[in-house]
């Protein structure tokens, strides 16, 4: 019986982790990131962390001062993200089966 509650709670908060991305308003993508190793575990908080100063860096490029971000951030960036699209997918295959 708890492992079947542990399992539902884990299956809504992830519904609701990946709602934020198609949720509107203000700091849904930083709150995103912050949340993001209380959903997958510890280990995730630095790229958390490397994503939301990411999102930061674009949003001053983008409305304050264009030119702030360089090539090799965004080769770094693209690296990154990449290899965390392969780690959800593991994570989910591993946790969460049914949703993949």
């Amino acid at each position: 019986m708890f492992l079947e509650v542990r399992r539902a709670s884990d299956e809504n908060l992830i519904r609701n982790f990946t709602s934020l991305w198609w949720s509107h308003g203000t700091c849904r993508h930083g709150l995103t990131f912050r949340l993001l190793p209380e959903v997958m575990g510890g280990e995730y908080s630095d790229i958390g962390q490397y994503f939301d100063q990411c999102r930061t860096k674009r949003n001053i490029g983008t409305y304050d001062r264009g030119g702030q971000i360089s090539v090799s951030e965004v080769d770094e960036l693209l690296s990154e993200v990449i290899k965390f699209q392969e780690d959800v997918a593991e994570w989910l295959k591993r946790n969460h089966p049914k949703l993949i």
